[in-house]
């Protein structure tokens, strides 16, 4: 009878203390984490081959400084910065995707919404735009309060804009005119204007800074040649083929 009871007695023996201490600690409530401190995701970001090429901005979840960028299509530049335009309403903003900082800007015009070329580049004064209908300039030092089109270029049809020392180099690859203009950054009137080399009218040109030399890239015919010319100590007027 006693050997019964035993048996069918539903309460265990007491445990050790080492391993009631570890059972405690192993069914301890593990705290949840508090509203808006949860990790965001990685953020999943398509590199463009070139700076004027858009690429999506897909993510998740992003930390509250990129929130603003979310669904936007990027533009990058070799200064650290890149553009993000939301294309549902056209506002823009430069997002650094290294730090996370974000630096509002005004919506650009409605006229941009019918391309996806676009051409720009960042300057401690503000930015250049363009999307082949003339160029737009926003002063960041004092912040305006939209962007301005340039009106000595409001036929410039660009391809690529880049800025090292002080200047914008507008590359314009038009059948009617192929040239670089040089833009002083601070004031924005025409400095100098380079026209291409004597070469057969390129299939595809490109403008690159590098330093104090100034780059052309041109691709006609499935051959691509280069030239090049310094940015100092004077304004160049030609470049050299390579």
């Amino acid at each position: 009878m006693d050997r019964y009871k035993l048996i069918s007695d539903p309460s265990p023996p007491p445990l050790p203390r080492h391993l009631l201490h570890r059972r405690r600690r192993l069914l301890a409530p593990t705290p949840s984490p508090a509203a808006g401190s949860r990790e965001p995701r990685r953020r999943r970001l398509l590199t463009p081959i070139t700076p004027s090429s858009p690429a999506a901005f897909s993510t998740a979840a992003v930390s509250s400084t990129a929130a603003p960028c979310r669904h936007c299509i990027l533009y990058v530049s070799p200064h650290g910065w890149t553009l993000a335009i939301d294309p549902t309403d056209l506002a823009a903003s430069l997002l650094h995707l290294f730090t996370g900082a974000v630096r509002a800007l005004p919506p650009l015009p409605a006229f941009f919404a019918e391309t996806d070329d676009l051409a720009w580049d960042w300057s401690p004064h503000g930015v250049m735009a363009s999307c082949g209908e003339g160029l737009l300039f926003y002063a960041s030092d004092p912040p305006a309060a939209a962007w301005a089109p340039i009106a000595a270029m409001a036929d410039c049809n660009a391809s690529s804009i880049n800025y090292s020392g002080g200047e914008f180099f507008v590359f314009e690859d038009d059948v009617c005119c192929c040239c670089t203009t040089i833009v002083d950054a601070l004031t924005l009137p025409i400095a100098a204007v380079i026209p291409v080399p004597a070469v057969e009218l390129p299939a595809e040109a490109r403008i690159a800074v590098a330093g104090d030399e100034l780059f052309l890239l041109i691709k006609s015919k499935g051959c691509t040649s280069s030239a090049t010319t310094s940015t100092s100590p004077r304004l160049p007027d030609s470049f050299d083929l390579a």
